[in-house]
C-alpha cells in the first residue's frame, strides 16, 4: 500500500471526553489531546529583524526590497551611525530606525571599534528590551562582525532577548 493511500484513509472521530479516535488502514489509535485536531489554525509570530550596524542596515534594506514581506515581519536598523539611518530612511523601507549611543556618540558612529558600540549600546539597553519584550516571537540579528557597531552591539541585543524555554508536549513556554 502507498504511503498516499494510507494518508488519504485517515479519519478522525471527536468523542465527548476530549479524547479522538484516529484510523489509519486497519488500525485504531487513540488519540488524548487538549485541542480539536481538525482546527489546523496557527497563531502568527511576531518577527522582528533587527539589521545591526552598517553591514546589517545594507542587507535589512536588501532583504526589503526583495519582496512583499507579511505584515507580522517588521525591519528595524540599529545604528550608532546617524548619517547612515538617514540614508536608510530614504530607501522607503517599511521600518522603524533606531539610532544607538546618541548622547555618548552624537551620532557619529562607533569609529570601527566594538567596545565604544557595546558602551553606546549601554545608553539604550532598557529602550531595546522594550522593544523585544512587545509582542517579540522571533527575532533575527543581522551584522557584519568587522568593526564596531555590529560587532560590539549585536551580541548585547542577543544577552538582553535570551530567555530560557522549557518543553512541554513540542511546544516552547517560558520559564520565568
Amino acid at each position: 500500500m502507498a504511503i498516499e493511500d494510507i494518508l488519504n484513509q485517515v479519519i478522525t472521530e471527536k468523542e465527548e471526553d476530549n479524547e479522538q479516535k484516529l484510523f489509519v488502514g486497519s488500525k485504531t489509535k487513540k488519540v488524548s489531546c487538549n485541542f480539536d485536531l481538525d482546527d489546523e489554525t496557527l497563531g502568527v509570530p511576531n518577527i522582528k529583524i533587527f539589521g545591526v550596524g552598517g553591514a546589517g542596515n545594507n542587507i535589512v534594506e536588501y532583504l526589503g526590497k526583495l519582496r512583499n514581506w507579511p505584515l507580522n515581519i517588521n525591519f528595524w536598523a540599529l545604528n550608532t551611525d546617524k548619517k547612515t539611518l538617514i540614508k536608510f530612511k530614504k530607501s522607503q523601507l517599511n521600518s522603524s530606525l533606531f539610532l544607538i549611543g546618541e548622547k555618548k556618540l552624537k551620532g557619529f558612529g562607533s569609529g570601527g571599534n566594538p567596545s565604544i558600540g557595546r558602551d553606546a549600546f549601554a545608553e539604550n539597553k532598557a529602550d531595546v528590551e522594550k522593544i523585544l519584550s512587545s509582542k517579540t516571537d522571533v527575532l533575527f540579528i543581522i551584522a557584519g562582525l568587522g568593526k564596531g557597531t555590529g560587532s560590539g552591539v549585536s551580541p548585547e541585543i542577543a544577552k538582553s532577548h535570551t530567555q530560557t524555554y522549557y518543553n512541554c508536549g513540542n511546544r516552547y513556554y517560558p520559564i520565568n
